[in-house]
C-alpha cells in the first residue's frame, strides 16, 4: 500500500503506536491504534491545523474537495479516492507507461507530480481531475513489480465485464472506480492511511487480485494485509481473480488487450498457492500481518488459501467456458493433456479437463 515515506513519518507515526515507549510496536498496539478510527482532523498528527479556523471566503482547497465527495457519500475520505477506468487509460496513454513496472510509474510520474503537495495523486489534481474520482466499485490488489500495463488492462477488462445496465433514459455507460494504492496514499507519507484500510474494503463493491503468469501478489505479505481485511469485512465475500498477460495493440490499433492464462497455468498457481509462505521486505511487517490473520480470520490461512484457490478455480473454469463458446457452440473441444488425476481420461478436454484438474483437490 504505497512506499516512499521518509524517515519523519516513520518516526512520527512510530511514537504513535509504540504507547508503552518500548521501541517496538506490538501486535496489541497496532490493533488498539487501528481501533481508534481516527479520521483526518482528528488525527493528532493534525491536531494545530483543525484547531485552526477556517476562512469561510478562503477558496476550498484541493483536499477539501475530495473531502466533500466522502462526505456526500458517507465514507472516510481515503475511501473516496479511486480514479474512474477513463482516467486510468488517459493517463497511461499520456505518459506512455504501458511497458512501465508499476513501481516505474510511482517513481517516475506520481512522486514527482505530488512531490510539493506531500498529499495523494487524488488529493494533489482533485480540481483537474474534477469527476474522474469517487468511491470505488472495485478495489484492486496487484505487484508493484508488475508491468503497469498489466494492471491497466486487467482493470478495464473487469470493467467491461462489469458495465451495469443503465436506468431508461439514462447514458447506457456508467463509470467504472477502482482503488489503487499508488493514486489514493501519498507516496510521500503512506503510513498514516495504513488504518483506513478496512473501510475502503468495506467501501469496495468488489475486490480483484491482478496476478501475472508466476502470480507474484500471492507472494507478497502485503497482498494478504488486504485480503485479510477483505475476508475480515465479510468471510464469505468473493474475491476475484484477474489473470494474465496484455497485448499492445498494432499501430493506430484500440487499446491494449487483455490476454487470460491458460487453463494449465491456472492450474499451476492453484497448486502452489499458499499465502503462509508470503514474505515482506521486512520480517516485523511479515510478523505482524501473520498475527492479524490468526486475530482477524476464522480459520487462519487454511481459510485464507480456501478462499483464493476458489477464485482461481472459477476464473478458469469462466474463462474455459468462454473459449469453448468461442469456438463453437456444441462443438466437442480437443483432446487435453493428461493430469495425472485417476479420473482423467472421462472428459476429454475443455471444461471437462478443467474438472479433472481440480477434481483432486
Amino acid at each position: 500500500l504505497g512506499r516512499g515515506w521518509d524517515q519523519d513519518e516513520v518516526s512520527d507515526l512510530f511514537s504513535q503506536i509504540d504507547t508503552n515507549k518500548d521501541g517496538t510496536i506490538s501486535l496489541d498496539e497496532y490493533l488498539a491504534y487501528y481501533a481508534q478510527g481516527v479520521v483526518p482532523g482528528d488525527n493528532p498528527r493534525n491536531e494545530a491545523e483543525s484547531q485552526t479556523p477556517s476562512d469561510p471566503e478562503a477558496e476550498p482547497t484541493k483536499e477539501e474537495r475530495s473531502c466533500d465527495v466522502a462526505k456526500r457519500f458517507g465514507i472516510e475520505e481515503v475511501s473516496a479516492r479511486a480514479v474512474s477506468v477513463d482516467f486510468l487509460l488517459q493517463f497511461t496513454n499520456k505518459h506512455n507507461l504501458w511497458n512501465k513496472q508499476t513501481w516505474e510509474v510511482v517513481e517516475e510520474v506520481i512522486k514527482p507530480a505530488t512531490l510539493d503537495s506531500k498529499l495523494c495523486y487524488v488529493d494533489t489534481f482533485a480540481t483537474e481531475m474534477k469527476s474522474e474520482f469517487g468511491p470505488p466499485n472495485e478495489f484492486v490488489s496487484h505487484a508493484w513489480g508488475n508491468r503497469w500495463g498489466l494492471l491497466v488492462a486487467a482493470i478495464e477488462h473487469k470493467r467491461k465485464s462489469s458495465l451495469i445496465e443503465a436506468a431508461p433514459g439514462k447514458p447506457a455507460k456508467k463509470q467504472y472506480f477502482v482503488w489503487l494504492d499508488c493514486f489514493a496514499i501519498s507516496q510521500h507519507q503512506a503510513l498514516a492511511d495504513l488504518e483506513f484500510l478496512d473501510s475502503v474494503v468495506r467501501t469496495s463493491k468488489s475486490f480483484s487480485i491482478v496476478l501475472d503468469s508466476s502470480a507474484k501478489p500471492l507472494s507478497r505479505a502485503w497482498c494478504l494485509f488486504e485480503i485479510l481485511h477483505r475476508m475480515s469485512v465479510d468471510s464469505k465475500s468473493r474475491i476475484n481473480i484477474l489473470a494474465g498477460d496484455f497485448e499492445l495493440p498494432k499501430q493506430g490499433g484500440a487499446q491494449p488487450a487483455f490476454v487470460p492464462l491458460d487453463s494449465s497455468t491456472m492450474t499451476q498457481i492453484f497448486r502452489n498457492t499458499d499465502m503462509a509462505s508470503a514474505e515482506a521486505k521486512f520480517e516485523s511487517d511479515k510478523n505482524m500481518i501473520f498475527e492479524l490473520v490468526k486475530k482477524l480470520v476464522p480459520g487462519g490461512f487454511t481459510k485464507i488459501n480456501e478462499a483464493i484457490r476458489t477464485a482461481i478455480a472459477q476464473e478458469d473454469i469462466k474463462q474455459t467456458f468462454k473459449a469453448e463458446a468461442g469456438q463453437g457452440k456444441g462443438k466437442a473441444a480437443a483432446k487435453g493433456p493428461k493430469t495425472g488425476n485417476p479420473k482423467a481420461g472421462k472428459h476429454k478436454g475443455g471444461m471437462g479437463m478443467v474438472a479433472d484438474m481440480y477434481s483432486e483437490f
